[in-house]
């Protein structure tokens, strides 16, 4: 017969740093991609202008950046709670 084994839960409610690096990355690449599209690319298309989609991508690259920025200093002036749940079950065998 095996001998008992503890069980251990934990659960740990997190910061959002990997998020917010996240949404800044997607900011940059959307300023750069908008780069591009505005000022290098030099085709014309009749259904397209390029120049206004590269002005957009530079616009929400510019918003996702401050909003991210904004969410992270509010995230920062909160608390975050260390949850433990810690069950031992010695007269259980499986």
């Amino acid at each position: 017969m095996r001998s008992p084994r503890p069980r251990h839960v934990s659960r740990v409610i997190a910061g959002r740093e990997r998020n917010d690096s996240m949404a800044i990355g997607s900011g940059i690449f959307l300023i750069v991609l908008g780069a591009i599209l505005a000022f290098a690319v030099n085709v014309t298309t009749s259904a397209v202008n390029l120049d206004v989609v590269g002005y957009i991508c530079i616009a929400a690259g510019v918003i996702a950046i401050i909003v991210s920025l904004v969410v992270n200093a509010q995230a920062r002036k909160t608390t975050h709670h260390e949850i433990v749940d810690q069950n031992t079950d010695i007269g259980h065998t499986p």
